[in-house]
This record gives C-alpha cells, structure tokens and sequence, in this order.
C-alpha cells in the first residue's frame, strides 16, 4: 500500500485492469482498423519531412536500440527461433571473429561483413552462429560466384 501513495487514480486503476484495458484497446483497433490506418499515412502525407527528420534523430542518437529492432524483425521474417532474441543481438552486435574460419568480422560490407547464420530446415531455423558472408555463403557446401549466385 505504501507504493500506492505517489500514484494517481488514473495509476491506481491501470495497474488493477490493466489486462481488461489492454483487450479493448486490441478490440477497438480491429474494428477501427481502416480508420486509423487512414489517419496515420494522412498524417505522415501531411508531415512527411518531419516525419523522416524524427526518424534519422532517433536512428542517430540511439543506434542500438534501433539497430536492435530492425535485426530482431528482420531475423524473425527469415523464420530465426531463439528463446530471448534480444540476448541473441547482444551476442551478435558483440561477436568480433567469425566462429568458423576465426577472421575478423566488419560489419556488413564483403566477404567478411556479420551474418547470423541459422538452420534453414523448416521445422528448426534455430541459430548455429555468427559468421562471415564468406562462410555463410559456402556452408553448405556448393560453389558461388562473388556475388553469391550459385554455380
């Protein structure tokens, strides 16, 4: 009750219906769906340069949250399964040496930008390592021009 002190009304009920308030505002935006799509690209139409500026500050002043989300979405569309994603990032934004061949890592760009390399089967696609482009390339053992394709 003593942490109850500080907190408003407003708090107070939240905190006591917060699942309840939680399934309307879901129930509403499914029946509003349209609607509010509409209003938001209206707005952005409206406020784009804005927008775009709000954006590039966050991106800027918060590179790795940002570069954190965007990894862990992009991970989980090519299907990656891992029990905390966001320990997984941490282990990949702080892997500096291929686990396969020992090179240097460095960054994105050729043979030795960072991959997150994992099962390709559709019943696993669990994490195996972080790798090379290089490595990734020729794990399975098939030949592949410098651009990737295969042979």
């Amino acid at each position: 009750m003593s942490e109850e002190i500080n907190l408003t009304k407003g708090q107070i009920y939240y905190r006591n219906h917060k699942d309840d308030l939680k399934k309307r505002a879901r129930e509403y935006y499914h029946e509003h769906k349209i609607a509010i799509k509409g209003r938001v690209k209206e707005y952005y139409d409206n406020n784009r340069e804005e927008c775009l500026r709000r954006v590039k500050e966050y991106r800027e002043n918060n590179f790795y949250e940002w570069d954190k989300r965007q990894k862990i979405a992009i991970w989980r569309t090519r299907g990656v399964h891992h029990e905390n994603m966001g320990e997984l990032y941490d282990y990949y934004f702080t892997c500096e040496t291929c686990e396969l061949c020992g090179c240097e890592l460095t960054g994105g760009l050729g043979n030795r930008g960072k991959c997150l390399d994992h099962d390709h089967s559709k019943e696993e696609n669990n994490f195996r390592n972080v790798v090379c482009k290089k490595c990734n390339n020729n794990r399975d053992g098939r030949k592949r021009n410098e651009k990737g394709q295969y042979i």
